[in-house]
């Protein structure tokens, strides 16, 4: 039985994410793209589309398992669509990676990174406000309902009010609930243990895309620059109310992804704009606001002031106020949840 929950959360968490990345490559006519991308893409597009179904069944009251069928469906469907797409995709890899300038950063930067997984996930632990997210995922397992159940005192409810009203267009808790329902995994420990393992995994691949701007292509070089920033990150991590720790120490949390993976991978994305001048990337960015929009209402506030300020500058450094409004659109899935937040 373990090895089948390890299997299946292995599947969904990790191995998923990379296959809906490429297909997404893919689809957008990408000839060649790193494992890590792909990644880092799918994870993001694993998370707009099920805040895409969420939401609606959500506000119809529709029960849990209905959610785990629709989700699992669309999940499904994009690889499938994409395995339809004349061009064809290639996934480069570390095998790249020649002679010891090289290899030997990449080795220290992958025992950095796996001692700081080790200890974050064996010996740390802090659970500072986050009694309502585990009761909303156990409840909605235990009860077949989405967010119906007051987590203070356990009662079913007939109107949402108060905190219980930001997870409505927020229902990332729902995506945790899903992933344990069918890992097998009990939900606490899945939140608390196993669910922050990949969340560090993409912490990582997005601080390695990010080092490409910062110190060029170079692997020793990106290598020396994550292992930096890790070193920041454990500097910083004296209090779980800290930037890096609530980054480390509470990273399962919506608004704590929103910190530590959302914002970051947006500002690749738009760098990545800036530089390339490619259309494609709007779209990673719509994606990326959709997946802001379910961690958290700091995510659809932050997603829509990042991509608002970047298109004003956009328009005005570049003088393509076309394009800026092409940017600005990215934000519509913001707006929209923003709006319905205020109107239930």
């Amino acid at each position: 039985m373990i090895i089948r929950n390890v299997l299946v959360v292995t599947a969904i968490l990790f191995v998923y994410p990379v296959i809906l990345g490429q297909a997404g490559y893919k689809l957008l006519k990408f000839t060649e793209v790193s494992a890590v991308k792909c990644f880092c893409l799918g994870s993001f597009l694993q998370w707009g589309i099920f805040q895409l179904i969420a939401v609606p069944l959500v506000l119809l009251r529709a029960s849990f398992t209905l959610l785990i069928w629709i989700a699992s469906f669309c999940f499904l469907l994009i690889p499938v669509i994409s395995c339809f797409a004349r061009n064809k995709i290639s996934i480069t890899s570390f095998s790249k990676v020649k002679g010891w300038k090289n290899i030997v950063p990449l080795v220290g930067l992958l025992i950095v990174f796996g001692l700081a997984l080790y200890f974050l996930t064996a010996y740390q632990h802090i659970d500072d406000d986050d009694s309502r997210f585990v009761v909303n995922i156990i409840d909605m397992i235990r009860t077949n309902t989405l967010f119906l159940t007051n987590p203070g005192t356990g009662e079913p409810i007939s109107k949402r009010a108060y905190e219980l009203l930001r997870d409505v267009v927020s229902p990332w808790a729902a995506f945790q609930a899903y992933v344990a329902y069918l890992s097998g995994i009990q939900a606490t420990i899945f939140a608390h243990l196993v669910h922050p393992l990949a969340l560090f995994v993409l912490l990582f691949c997005i601080q390695w895309e990010l080092s490409s701007f910062f110190v060029g292509e170079e692997i020793s070089y990106r290598c020396v620059f994550c292992i930096f920033l890790w070193v920041l990150l454990w500097f910083g991590s004296y209090s779980g109310w800290s930037a890096e720790g609530f980054t480390l120490y509470r990273i399962w949390q919506g608004k704590a992804i929103v910190a530590g993976i959302g914002i970051p991978y947006m500002i690749h994305l738009l760098i990545r704009e800036y530089e390339k001048e490619d259309k494609r990337y709007l779209l990673f960015l719509f994606i990326s606001n959709m997946a802001m929009c379910l961690l958290s209402n700091m995510g659809i506030l932050f997603g829509c002031l990042l991509v608002g300020v970047f298109g004003l500058a956009y328009g005005i450094l570049k003088r393509k106020v076309g394009m800026a409004l092409w940017i600005w659109l990215t934000a519509i899935p913001n707006v929209i949840y923003g709006i319905l937040s205020l109107k239930i």
